[in-house]
């Protein structure tokens, strides 16, 4: 179990809290199981956004892992032609979410889950790239169906 929880957040970049068994014989030590694990996403706040005014900011996905839909968050601190694609473990592109001109600002995106076929996609980790200008970003991201 402590090894599927923390794969899981290395994976998904997820904040954790985590609650151990109490008895005498595993109180102080770090071989104690764990009785609970609460895994919870960030969503990025308004002064996240105000703070970043002035750089190329990318977010993490929420919710994540996901289910029918995940929101990607960036702000661009001047006009770009802003790129956006899902790749899967392989490297291959599954979806082409974004390929325009955008002015400078905080924009957000969400993606459904399919491919650019309009199929769903299997469960699995999915890495996004955001290109603007000279600007690159990847984040991970976990489909659960």
């Amino acid at each position: 179990m402590r090894r599927i929880a923390a794969m899981l957040l290395l994976v998904t970049g997820l904040t954790a809290t985590v609650a151990r068994a109490e008895s005498p014989e595993f109180v102080g030590s770090t071989q104690a199981p764990f009785t609970s694990v609460t895994i919870s996403t960030v969503k990025p706040s308004a002064d996240d956004v105000i703070a970043a005014a002035d750089h190329f900011v990318v977010s993490q996905n929420y919710p994540n892992p996901f289910n029918l839909e995940t929101t990607i968050s960036y702000n661009l601190p001047e006009d770009a032609t802003t790129l956006i694609k899902i790749y899967d473990v392989l490297g291959r592109q599954v979806k082409e979410l974004e390929n325009q001109t955008e002015a400078a600002g905080y924009h957000k995106v969400v993606w459904n889950g399919l491919d650019d076929s309009g199929n769903e996609l299997a469960s699995g980790v999915y890495m996004f790239v955001l290109a603007a200008n000279d600007f690159y970003a990847t984040r991970k991201m976990v489909l659960v169906k």
